[in-house]
């Protein structure tokens, strides 16, 4: 733990930071263009679509398959997935946090002529419910669930409150014609 870290721990914090995006084009030897919005979080790293993955995925996902993605972030494994099943397959995107959420959401408009990607802004939970999950910087970048563990041992001091459901419950009753074609969460 750094030192203004364990400031933060005892509540001396600065403001929440919100970062914008950028969007950045590819050029994949099968796929061809495909562009993403980078998250401009200095700690959010940067998503380059990988043609290998892409066709690795293809090994046993079919255009028209469904998958789910839980922990979504920004869509770097959302896109990779909806490229290996087409835009007539699915991926359902699962992201809590409202500040990476929206680069998901940006990322899901992008590549419509080849992709279908769902956001869903909640955590997948047992029952639907609101939790707190912790973060180590005031951008919101990493973080979770950490119940019945001292902040002291995690070293996140940043809560942020998100909605927690049922995955399969809400895929059931939203999206019922989905629910059997999924092949991979």
């Amino acid at each position: 733990m750094r030192i203004k870290e364990i400031f933060w721990m005892l509540g001396l914090k600065p403001r929440h930071r919100v970062y914008g995006t950028k969007k950045v084009t590819y050029e994949l030897p099968i796929d061809k263009t495909v562009d993403t919005m980078q998250w401009l979080h200095p700690k959010g790293g940067t998503y380059v679509p990988s043609q290998h993955e892409i066709e690795q995925l293809r090994s046993f996902l079919k255009p028209g398959d469904v998958c789910v993605d839980i922990g979504a972030y920004i869509g770097d494994s959302s896109i990779t997935m909806a490229l290996a099943v087409g835009k007539e397959g699915v991926v359902f995107a699962f992201e809590p946090n409202k500040y990476v959420f929206s680069v998901l959401q940006e990322n899901a408009k992008l590549n419509r002529d080849k992709t279908n990607i769902i956001p869903l802004n909640f955590a997948a939970t047992p029952e639907e419910t609101e939790m707190e999950f912790e973060y180590s910087d005031p951008g919101f970048c990493n973080g979770g669930f950490h119940e019945n563990m001292s902040k002291w041992k995690h070293g996140h001091a940043f809560k942020l409150k998100v909605k927690g459901k049922n995955a399969y419950r809400l895929l059931q009753d939203e999206y019922p014609g989905y629910i059997d074609r999924i092949k991979f969460v």
